[in-house]
């Protein structure tokens, strides 16, 4: 039988306060190093970042162009520029990808949508001959084909995502038409990276409070509703509102619901772009369903909507920042575990980020870096550390013109130890600090520790540090989660991970994805489909969920089993969809507790403690803050003692 034998006792430090472990200033692993600036040859319009080149290393594609520039004269053409990445927050000389003469991209974006294991890149272009999408497939060496352009609507801001649930990258546009009605167009993916015409959905005609066309500037998507559609949010820098739109999981949206962002100050309203200047999308309070924030530029606040999981939001949480926001992106920029937001604001030449509380607040921003005239941003672990690094474009201005434009990047680095408390001398010998070190890299990373790992970790527990957060940061590391999404290709794909599909899943666990959901992806891909074998008789999707339950769970599916989840692939649920439900099952979930227990404390799992962690996942805990709290937990203390 698979049934876990229980135990009677429970790890003693594993409490259902888990949440509450440590105040998050205590807890701060990471800081910021100096920001690097790389020179650009004119005005960058807009970027992206992937490892365009195949070596494992984040690169950046910028748009320039637009002006004669200082230093001389310039090219005023618009052109896509690829800077191939150093591995060290540096670049190389930029290659000319593509020029578009005097039309110049609103947005660009990067994705492999082809399957080829190679980052392909998609510009938006408001054209003078109409707005167009160009497709460059990627050659997976820094150089691009030639590329295929499909005519579009008027459209202002771009965002990929899968939108029919069919695990194919689909394109998301919103703009207005010739009524100025908001409109969102979505290019759906035939699977080998060529896209359908465009599905137009009109939500209607809006207005700003001072009157004037509300625009889309900022576009958005997720699952907001919880049905494994994804929805689209949009806001318009001349006002204070988001409008969040169901998508109906064929490329169309509903009718939007409007939500109030913190109010513009009265002296400013005359003014145009004082609004929502930038849209993020992330679960901040970790109960499982996706929030937004949106940054106030007029008003110097972000505004937090809490999403109630079923496509509505609650009335907005304002937090004032006492700056402007041009820009902003979330991530996990202290190794806590809680999604925080870096703004630049180009008043004041400043990066500032805002840590997350974990309940959907945020504490006052902290000055990471003085950077001249920070613009647009954009995250990547650009070092090849695990951590989330910032990437973001440089325009200042001189008498209304641009006379400085750059790119900066700044890298996360483990913060410096803090100033110890006074615990006494240490004793000779193998201390339980380095007893413990040396098991958990064993375990996390099935390896012997490093001399500099070592001399680190030491000091840093030395001097009043947590065991739960050297668990933590070894498991937000780049090694653990390349490792661990290799694992999973062995396991459901029997393959290597490509460098591409690598880097994806990596980014994603670093962006706050679960190991689930990159399972559940590689479960549901055409790949895993291709295995396949249907006996006689039996339908395909009769074998995927055989074959889904013998790798998930290890055992044969129920004619019942069969029965159910059938009916739901016949109702148009996807397989990755399937998969994710069973992932998420008591029975999964029994299994992962049983086997971290089985490796860290040598037995079976109580019930109270399995009831404790199949309550924590299904409220937004991941499997490694669970993990980290049994290897922190008093109980492993005193298996290495």
């Amino acid at each position: 039988s698979r049934r876990p034998r229980f135990a009677s006792r429970a790890p003693s430090g594993l409490s259902p306060t888990f949440r509450g472990l440590e105040p998050l200033e205590e807890r701060r692993l990471l800081t910021f190093a100096a920001p690097v600036t790389t020179a650009l040859d004119n005005v960058p319009q807009c970027f992206a970042v992937g490892d365009f080149s195949g070596d494992g290393k984040v690169d950046m594609a910028v748009e320039i162009g637009g002006l004669a520039g200082q230093n001389g004269p310039h090219d005023p053409s618009f052109r896509i520029e690829l800077f191939q990445g150093n591995g060290d927050g540096t670049f190389q000389p930029p290659v000319t990808v593509y020029n578009f003469g005097n039309d110049s991209a609103s947005s660009l974006a990067a994705a492999d949508l082809n399957h080829d294991g190679k980052l392909d890149l998609l510009a938006l272009v408001p054209s003078s001959l109409g707005t167009k999408l160009d497709v460059f497939f990627g050659n997976g060496d820094g150089t691009f084909q030639s590329p295929k352009t499909y005519a579009v609507s008027s459209a202002t801001s771009m965002a990929l995502g899968d939108v029919t649930g069919d695990r194919q990258t689909d394109v998301v546009l919103v703009g207005t038409d010739s009524h100025d009605a908001i409109t969102i167009q979505t290019l759906l993916n035939n699977g080998d990276g060529t896209f359908q015409s465009p599905v137009t959905s009109t939500l209607g005609s809006f207005t700003t409070s001072q009157g004037y066309v509300f625009e889309p500037t900022s576009l958005a998507i997720g699952d907001f509703s919880g049905d494994g559609k994804l929805d689209a949010v949009v806001a318009n820098y001349a006002d204070s509102r988001v409008l969040v739109s169901q998508g109906n999981g064929d490329g169309t949206f509903q009718s939007p619901i409007s939500y109030t962002t913190e109010a513009i100050p009265a002296m400013q309203q005359p003014l145009i772009y004082v609004g929502v200047s930038a849209l993020a999308v992330g679960d901040f309070n970790h109960d499982g369903k996706l929030d937004i924030a949106a940054s106030n530029y007029a008003a110097k606040s972000v505004s937090v909507l809490l999403g109630n999981g079923d496509g509505t939001f609650q009335t907005s949480i304002n937090d004032s920042i006492g700056a402007q926001p041009y820009d902003m992106v979330a991530g996990d920029f202290n190794g806590d575990g809680n999604l925080d937001l870096a703004i630049s604001d180009r008043v004041s030449n400043a990066v500032d980020v805002l840590y997350g509380n974990g309940d959907g607040t945020f504490q006052l921003p902290a000055n990471v870096a003085s950077v001249n005239s920070p613009m647009a941003m954009a995250v990547a672990d650009l070092n090849q550390d695990g951590l989330s690094d910032l990437v973001l474009t440089n325009v200042g201005y001189n008498s209304g013109m641009p006379d400085y434009y750059a790119a900066t990047t700044i890298l996360s680095t483990p913060a410096p130890p803090q100033p110890p408390p006074s615990k006494g001398s240490s004793s000779q010998g193998t201390t339980p600090d380095e007893s413990f070190l040396a098991r958990v890299y064993q375990q996390l990373l099935d390896r012997a520790i490093d001399p500099a790992a070592s001399a680190y970790w030491n000091t840093y527990l030395q001097q009043g540090g947590s065991r739960l957060d050297v668990a933590l940061a070894i498991q937000s590391s780049a090694e653990y989660r390349t490792d661990q999404v290799e694992l999973l290709y062995q396991r459901y794909l029997q393959r290597n991970a490509d460098p591409a599909g690598l880097q994806t899943f990596v980014q994603m666990l670093g962006a706050g994805g679960t190991l689930e959901e990159v399972a559940a992806t590689l479960l549901g891909s055409a790949e895993y489909a291709s295995h396949l074998v249907a006996q006689a008789g039996q339908t395909l999707d009769a074998a995927f969920v055989e074959a889904l339950f013998q790798d998930v769970l290890g055992r044969a599916a129920t004619e019942g089993d069969v029965a159910a989840f059938g009916a739901m692939l016949a109702q148009g649920v996807s397989r990755g969809e399937v998969a994710a439900f069973v992932l998420a099952s008591a029975e999964y979930r029994g299994q992962l507790a049983e086997n971290w227990y089985q490796v860290s404390l040598g037995r079976a799992v109580d019930p109270g403690a399995l009831q404790f962690i199949e309550q924590s996942l299904a409220n937004g805990q991941t499997d490694q803050q669970l993990l980290a709290a049994i290897v922190s937990s008093d109980e492993y203390a005193a298996e290495i003692s």
